[in-house]
């Protein structure tokens, strides 16, 4: 973990999301296409594309569908892979000091479950939504803030940043999930060909696409040295 004070700004902070990012499947949509389908998943996605539904309202809809509780869902995750390429990654912001955060419209104790079994070194900030296994037998979900997005993660950056006035942020991610942290971001990595390249595409935001966490470890040692 960082030993960085508060008033000692490191050259950048990294923010990343975790599903389809960190992790090579997305668990969030891996159970909702089981028990939702994927055409309808996709539909609801739209919505918050086009900005005709609410996150928040979306991400709600989807979860309250899911109805296995959380050790069938650890069963259904069980095959979920880590980016080959992210623990030396994470290593490497480590020794240099960058501090970096998970920001997830996933639940913490999806992301926490995984870690532990997949990168036990694993000590930073993870800022996530709570899913909740209700006593009728489906996901709630107690999101990480109150806005329209349930997580709202350029506010996430925004409140983090404080803490280092000066640092640059760069902002790792895949989804539709993703879009609102690009107003805080001086620099984007966006998965190849998903809905966040997307966006940037289509509102002329300077991105790079990438496929794995090697390419943007290249791209940071460059940059820090």
């Amino acid at each position: 973990m960082s030993t960085l004070k508060v008033n000692e700004s490191p050259k950048l902070i990294i923010f990343s999301d975790f599903d389809g990012t960190i992790t090579l499947q997305d668990t969030g949509i891996i159970l909702i296409d089981e028990y939702l389908t994927t055409v309808v998943r996709k539909e609801l996605d739209d919505k918050i594309f086009t900005k005709t539904m609410a996150q928040r309202d979306v991400f709600k809809k989807m979860w309250n569908s899911v109805t296995c509780d959380w050790e069938m869902c650890k069963l259904k995750l069980k095959d979920v892979e880590l980016d080959p390429y992210f623990s030396k990654f994470y290593q490497y912001t480590q020794a240099k000091s960058i501090p970096f955060t998970i920001l997830s419209s996933g639940f913490t104790q999806i992301i926490d479950w995984f870690l532990e079994n997949n990168l036990k070194e694993f000590n930073s900030k993870v800022a996530a939504n709570e899913g909740i296994y209700t006593e009728k037998g489906f996901w709630d979900v107690k999101f990480y803030d109150d806005s329209e997005y349930g997580h709202d993660k350029a506010l996430t950056i925004k409140k983090i940043k404080e803490n280092y006035p000066s640092s640059k942020v760069l902002f790792i991610g895949d989804g539709v999930s993703d879009i609102m942290a690009c107003s805080q971001s001086d620099f984007i990595f966006a998965k190849k060909s998903k809905d966040l390249a997307k966006y940037c595409t289509l509102n002329n935001i300077q991105f790079t696409e990438f496929e794995d966490f090697g390419e943007i470890e290249s791209w940071l040692d460059n940059y820090l040295n």
